[in-house]
């Protein structure tokens, strides 16, 4: 079971007893909870995941069992370690509205009305090494994923095909 996000705000005289620190937390029986606090999540410890949002160029570099560097803000020291565990074969069809509101996403309205990446991305499923306890659900972070070694004049032609558009005569 995986303990809310820690509300520390002080608590009001004007309105009925509110729960500060977690829901959990013994000094909070008898509050009140809102409808739609979040009270708990249930999952297996030890086997949460990340998952990354990667554009089109860079899958063709990863490979699962491939290491993995997180940083994440709301977990003590900010790093986590992970391995590759999946790349999807498909691309996302939609973009995690968490990374669009925080701006980390550009996006662009489907057909469909939904909300989708701009440029061509794939998710990669990363599982996490010895996660924090503190580590919540939804959090937000930077992924460094290891990538063999690869000749410098590989990288420029890919950077240049990212960067340029070359075409034959009109």
């Amino acid at each position: 079971m995986l303990a809310p996000p820690r509300d520390d705000s002080p608590p009001s005289s004007i309105h009925l007893s509110h729960w500060t620190g977690t829901p959990l937390d013994r000094e909070n029986l008898g509050c009140l909870l809102e409808t739609g606090t979040l009270l708990c999540e249930v999952a297996l410890p030890g086997e949460l995941e990340a998952v990354a949002v990667v554009e089109q160029t860079g899958v063709p570099l990863l490979q699962p069992g491939a290491g993995v560097r997180l940083i994440i803000g709301g977990v003590p020291g900010g790093k986590v370690a992970g391995v590759v565990a999946d790349v999807a074969r498909l691309q996302a069809d939609r973009a995690p509205l968490h990374l669009v509101a925080a701006g980390l996403v550009h996006n662009r309205q489907t057909n469909a009305g939904a909300i989708g990446p701009l440029p061509t991305t794939y998710e990669v499923r990363i599982a996490l090494s010895d996660p924090p306890s503190s580590l919540v659900n939804g959090e937000i972070g930077w992924v460094s994923i290891a990538a063999p070694a690869e000749p410098l004049v590989t990288r420029l032609a890919r950077w240049l095909g990212r960067n340029f558009r070359f075409g034959i005569g009109d």
